[in-house]
This record gives structure tokens, sequence and C-alpha cells, in this order.
């Protein structure tokens, strides 16, 4: 049987390739750029591991229905590549290994899981509510 072509899959394992590209770019020297340790870089690296995590669910979801296993594994995942980032960059010049980039990371990540486990309870519980059929005090 020939397979359809998965654009997910392509969409996330691009994004992570940009996404370890971006991170292990050298940096211009200092007063060349906006100093990177403002507060603003957390939310990068937030936003960066929320969208990473989501299109990882979004991959994995469409040929199975997650379960918690699956959630702990792709949360445990991106944990531990967001520490082998972290680590990696520490050998790019002008780039550090920041444990609050760290904990930035796997906080983005850990609200993709809670926002992806939450929508696919919410839309099981009304799909199943939709095709129950009425119970008697509802058709009277």
């Amino acid at each position: 049987m020939h397979r359809r072509f998965d654009w997910f899959l392509l969409a996330w394992i691009g994004y992570w390739l940009a996404l370890f590209a971006a991170t292990h770019i050298p940096l211009p020297p200092p007063g060349k750029i906006i100093e990177p340790h403002l507060p603003w870089d957390k939310v990068v690296h937030f936003g960066g591991y929320l969208v990473l995590t989501l299109l990882a669910l979004l991959f994995l979801s469409r040929s199975r229905r997650l379960r918690s296993t699956h959630y702990a594994g792709v949360f445990l995942l991106f944990a531990v590549y967001g520490m082998v980032d972290e680590v990696t960059q520490s050998f790019v010049p002008r780039r550090t290994c920041d444990f609050w980039d760290w904990v930035a990371d796997i906080s983005g990540a850990g609200l993709a899981i809670v926002l992806s486990f939450s929508c696919s309870r919410l839309m099981r519980s009304n799909g199943n509510a939709a095709s129950d059929p009425p119970t008697e005090s509802e058709e009277a």
C-alpha cells in the first residue's frame, strides 16, 4: 500500500533542524547585537521548545491515540535534548551553557504537553458526549 507523505513529520524535523542551527551559530562580537542575557532570551527558549514539542505531538497523534507514556516520552526526549543543546553550545564561540535557558526549554515543552493533553481530553469528552444516545430525562 502506498503511504501518503506526512507534512507534519517534515514540519517537525525541519523546525528541529532550524532550532539546532540557530542555537549553534556563533554570536557576533559584543557590542554588535543586543545583549543575549535579557529576559526575552528565556521567552525565545520557551517558545522554541513549545512549538517543537507541539509539532512532535501533532505528528505522533496522527497515527495513534496518545497515552501518558507518549507524553512522558516526548517530554523526556526534549528535556534531554535541551540539556545536550545547552552543553554543546559551550563549544560554540560566544555561546554559553545556561541552566536557566534549559529551564525555559523544559517549561515550554511542559506547557505543550499540558495543552496537548488537555485539548485531547476535551475533544474526546465532547466527541463521546455528542455520540451518546440521549437519556430518558433529556428526551422528555
